[in-house]
């Protein structure tokens, strides 16, 4: 159980760019958790050396050579996170290998990147999100975008697209 609200600063393909990464993680201060959804590319140690909090990180379809794992489950409080870059799934074309992936580890929570465009998206009890690029957006308003994610003391979660 949550004993009070977590925060989890969630970003993607910041392909090496951090100078937008530091500017989310100045702008939202203070946060538990940070998850980043891939295409990092070179930025891996700077992004490591960013933070000093809890840190999940998967790879992306440009993060060639990391040894980790391309996808991530999650336990917090009690909700399960499916972490993916989400290239594996095409995501361009639907949510639906995401979602079947979500309910084969019994997650409640996908998080997925790629498209670059941000997305919360609502499928039977599944939350599909993907924060967009903190570097390269593609968004019509193309600016960039990150995810925070606040789990409440009563593990109600809440979602919110930000922009830089």
């Amino acid at each position: 159980m949550v004993t009070e609200t977590t925060k989890i600063l969630v970003v993607s393909d910041s392909h090496g760019f951090e100078g937008n990464l530091k500017k989310a993680i100045d702008k939202v201060k203070q946060f538990d958790i940070m998850i980043h959804l891939g295409d990092f590319e070179s930025g891996l140690n700077r992004i490591k050396d960013m933070v000093s909090c809890e840190l999940h990180m998967v790879p992306g379809n440009n993060d060639f050579g990391t040894g980790m794992d391309k996808d991530k489950v999650v336990q917090i409080g009690t909700h399960r996170f499916f972490l993916t870059h989400g290239h594996k799934y095409g995501v361009y074309y639907g949510m639906y290998g995401l979602y079947d992936k979500a309910k084969e580890h019994n997650c409640d929570v996908v998080l997925f990147g790629h498209t670059h465009k941000p997305l919360i998206k609502y499928m039977d009890n599944i939350t599909l999100a993907n924060p967009g690029s903190i570097s390269l957006p593609r968004q019509n308003y193309s600016e960039p975008t990150f995810l925070m994610i606040e789990i409440d003391k009563k593990n109600e979660i809440h979602f919110s697209i930000c922009k830089i």
